[in-house]
């Protein structure tokens, strides 16, 4: 599933180590205020271990456990690929070393130079499975979500032999919603295995740091990467483990202040917790809370992983904590046992953070007059984006009294949108918020939804909202129910889009 908030840029969360180019593909960005990376273009450089893969062979292949292809952690090359079919995986084996940290990248949509979608191109999917050849970890699409290609983030729990397996989406998880397999005619792809703490973008690991409190925290030290660009700075690993289930982890972090931020958005800082569980995640078994507190210790914003499931739930993906920062401030992340923590082996997390404009978002500058629909905030379209989409980042406050109006023009002959908003889902202490799209005056609504802690908030799919003929303004109203009350962000972020 796409984002429901469309990406501002592609902040790249590997770059690969001495010079290997890998990581998860800019197949989707649009826009450029994010971090910086390299993506594979082609396969130069690349070198194939695979054996001979191809129909005409009758699977000669590295197509069991028994035929798996061996490859090293951390190697100077991309190990490159074509699977035989949609219904055929590919095997490598590795060796590992107890409490191990390494990732996993498959790209097969950004080698293919495509816009992280295409049915034509293979979606791989990639698989971990421990010495016993038991399945220990898994991923479908990467997490953030730019498009199909792979990236499983995990924790080995014993010294020895391991494998992977790279396939298609349609043998992985048959009967799901993948594309046709019979649409697949590219079948190419490149993987790679690395330490977590090789990569080029900084690994921030709790180590054996007492950071059991934000008077001790394990620090984000934001640098610009190798190659980068002034304010741009990329993509962090934040990950650590639990040793009991009252164990409390804290890492701290202050946005640089020349972060390059959109000229129309507000800093955020943006925190993707990867899946747990050996399906679709990253082996885990200990789901987490994770909250961000400013310098005074008060909540900005909160989820429990609880709520939350993996990236092919199509009604409720992963955790996405996106929270509004002030630049050259101290904020701490806290992150504890959701439920209680049982084995330290395998009650771990990984996060993916950055900070600057991840995601496109007008910040809300009109809260004074923008209360009534006949005095609405306009929201104008982006630059880089060419269909008629909106997006809009506002607060509502105080909840329960503040109404916030903002108006959209469209183009002539459009026929129906889509609305994704989130608040609480992202972190927000705002309670039973409910999103509405109306036409110009507001007293004709076309559609609403109140946000659940549980569900993607949005009207999309079955439930876009179809247009009246000749309409040429939206409005959209945001409000909430209440407010958390020990959680004080009070934010929201909606984007309404023409759906082709």
């Amino acid at each position: 599933m796409k984002s429901t908030r469309w990406l501002a840029a592609f902040a790249l969360s590997l770059s690969g180590i001495a010079g290997v180019t890998t990581g998860c593909g800019d197949s989707g960005g649009t826009g450029g205020t994010g971090g910086t990376g390299t993506t594979v273009s082609s396969s130069t450089g690349s070198k194939v271990t695979s054996a001979t893969n191809s129909a005409s062979t009758g699977m000669t292949g590295n197509h069991s456990f028994e035929t798996a292809v061996p490859v090293d952690v951390n190697p100077t090359e991309n190990t490159a690929g074509t699977l035989v079919d949609t219904d055929t995986p590919d095997y490598y084996s590795f060796t590992g070393t107890a409490g191990e940290r390494i990732v996993i990248i498959v790209n097969a949509q950004s080698l293919a130079q495509t816009d992280g979608d295409d049915d034509t191109v293979v979606d791989p999917v990639v698989t971990i499975f421990n010495s016993a050849k038991t399945q220990i970890a898994q991923d479908d699409d990467a997490w953030p979500r730019n498009g199909r290609d792979a990236q499983v983030f995990t924790t080995l729990p014993a010294d020895g032999t391991y494998y992977y397996a790279v396939q298609d989406c349609n043998s992985a998880f048959p009967g799901a919603s993948c594309a046709p397999a019979a649409s697949v005619t590219t079948f190419d792809y490149e993987s790679f295995i690395a330490d977590v703490d090789k990569l080029n973008f900084p690994e921030v690991n709790e180590g054996t740091a007492d950071n059991n409190t934000n008077a001790t925290p394990v620090s984000v030290a934001y640098a610009i990467p190798s190659g980068g660009t002034a304010g741009n700075y990329g993509i962090y690993h934040i990950d650590g483990g639990f040793s009991s289930g009252t164990d409390v982890d804290y890492f701290g972090f202050t946005p640089k202040p020349d972060t390059v931020i959109d000229a129309t958005a507000r800093p955020r800082a943006e925190f993707w917790v990867q899946p747990i569980g050996a399906n679709n995640g990253d082996g885990s078994t200990s789901n987490v809370i994770i909250s961000v507190e400013d310098g005074s210790g008060n909540v900005l914003a909160r989820a429990d992983q609880a709520d939350y499931t993996d990236g092919d739930n199509a009604t409720n993906g992963p955790i996405n904590l996106s929270v509004p920062v002030t630049l050259d401030a101290p904020y701490f992340l806290k992150i504890s046992p959701s439920g209680s923590a049982t084995s330290p082996v395998s009650d771990f997390y990984f996060i993916e953070h950055f900070v600057g404009t991840f995601y496109y978002g007008q910040h809300e500058l009109a809260d004074v007059t923008n209360n009534l629909p006949v005095t609405p905030e306009e929201l104008t379209t982006p630059a880089t984006v060419t269909s008629a989409s909106f997006f809009v980042d506002g607060d509502i406050a105080p909840a329960g009294t503040d109404v916030d109006w903002y108006s959209m023009t469209l183009p002539g002959g459009l026929t129906k949108v889509s609305l994704f908003c989130d608040a609480q889902r992202q972190g927000s202490g705002l309670r039973n918020a409910k999103f509405g799209l109306y036409t110009m005056g507001g007293t004709n609504k076309l559609g609403e939804f109140t946000e659940k802690a549980t569900e993607i908030g949005g009207l999309f799919g079955n439930n876009a909202i179809t247009l009246p003929a000749s309409t040429t303004t939206l409005l959209l109203k945001a409000e909430a129910g209440s407010q958390d009350p020990t959680v004080t962000g009070a934010f929201y972020h909606c984007t309404v889009s023409a759906i082709p």
